[in-house]
Formats: C-alpha cells, sequence, structure tokens
C-alpha cells in the first residue's frame, strides 16, 4: 500500500522510515504502518507514548468540546515523573486493590493507581480518566472535596493522585457525604481521606456529577 504523507499532526511523534512510522524517542523501536490513515494512529501514537514515554495531553479547555475523554497532567512535584511510572513500582507498597484498580504508594506524598482492563464501570482505564475529568471539571466548592490527581496516562491505565491519611472516627466521612454525596457514587467510608487537614474523597473513579 501506498504510504500516507506525514501530517502535522503526526511529525512531532514519529518519522518515516520506509513502510513504517517510528517512534521520535530515543533508542525507541516502535513501529506503525506509514499506510495507515492519520485518525486511526493519532491515538494508537498517543496510547503508547503514555505507556514508554510518560507523555500526556494538555487539560480540557472549559467550554470545549471534547472528542475523547483525552488524559492531560499538572506541573509534577520536583522529582516525580510519570515516565516508565509502570511498572516501576514496588508490589510490596500496595496500599489497597477494588475491582477496577490496584493503588501503590508512591512516596509519602502520591500514591500510583493502575487501571484494570474491564467493561463498563468496571474498567479501570475509564475509571482513572473519570477522576482526572471529575476533579478538572468540578466548581471550586466541589473541587476542595477531592483529592487532587497530579498525572494521568492517555489512556487511563495510570494516575497520580496526592496521599490522603486514612481518618479516625466517623467524622470525615459526615462531613464528605454532606457536602458531594449526592455528587459522588461509592463513596463508602473506604474511600475517604483526610489531607492538609481536610476531609476528601479518595476515590471517585465512577465521575463527579455536575
Amino acid at each position: 500500500m501506498a504510504r500516507q504523507p506525514l501530517t502535522q499532526r503526526l511529525q512531532p511523534n514519529v518519522r518515516h522510515d520506509g513502510a513504517w512510522l517510528r517512534c521520535r524517542e530515543p533508542g525507541c523501536s516502535h513501529y506503525w504502518g506509514a499506510f495507515r490513515p492519520t485518525d486511526w494512529l493519532l491515538p494508537k501514537i498517543a496510547a503508547h507514548r503514555a505507556r514508554e514515554h510518560g507523555a500526556v495531553a494538555k487539560p480540557p479547555i472549559a467550554g470545549r468540546p471534547q472528542r475523547r475523554k483525552a488524559a492531560a497532567r499538572e506541573a509534577l512535584p520536583q522529582g516525580l515523573s510519570p515516565v516508565n511510572v509502570m511498572p516501576k513500582y514496588d508490589e510490596g507498597a500496595l496500599l489497597g486493590e477494588g475491582i477496577s484498580r490496584r493503588v501503590f504508594a508512591l512516596s509519602e506524598d502520591y500514591v500510583l493507581k493502575i487501571g484494570k482492563p474491564g467493561n463498563g464501570i468496571w474498567n479501570g482505564l475509564a475509571g482513572n480518566l473519570e477522576e482526572w475529568n471529575g476533579y478538572h471539571g468540578a466548581a471550586p466548592e466541589i473541587r476542595e472535596w477531592l483529592c487532587p490527581p497530579v498525572a494521568v496516562a492517555s489512556n487511563g491505565a495510570w494516575l497520580i493522585a496526592r496521599r490522603a491519611q486514612r481518618p479516625h472516627g466517623w467524622e470525615a466521612q459526615d462531613e464528605v457525604h454532606k457536602a458531594i454525596g449526592h455528587l459522588v457514587k461509592d463513596l463508602h467510608g473506604g474511600n475517604i481521606g483526610i489531607l492538609d487537614g481536610h476531609a476528601v474523597a479518595i476515590d471517585y473513579g465512577f465521575g463527579v456529577a455536575k
């Protein structure tokens, strides 16, 4: 098949090599067929770059319709990078596991959420993206009750979030329920923590209602 011209949307991430498009990252040998159309290639390239090179997209722009639930990032704390973050986690650092995600300690201040592939609401990759989009799409008065995510893979394979502490007693659960219990599904005691002295939801992978 004839190869497609290298469009402006593809140029930053790939280079032509005969019948193949090669990843531009130094030392990477990943490739795709040059005959593939751009709209087919872009999500494949984005997923590869997120998985292997920690590439992430820009945050959604308010009021702008999104064709896909694209992932995004904020500035990461110094010394913390999503590059090759998976599978460089320590199995001994497992903090918890649900039906769709596993949570690992990255440090005293951050956790790593690994999404499990699945169907419907049990898709952990979709859950990571829902958590990211839910936080960044929430109004400030809602966001203060959500534990902040700081980076996410473009395909939702992993998400890095602030690390909250387990609360003592029922007061924190009551506070979060009163504030956002009508907006967040599956909001129980195990999904609530304390961050910077404030009660927050630490798991809202089913999204945040508007």
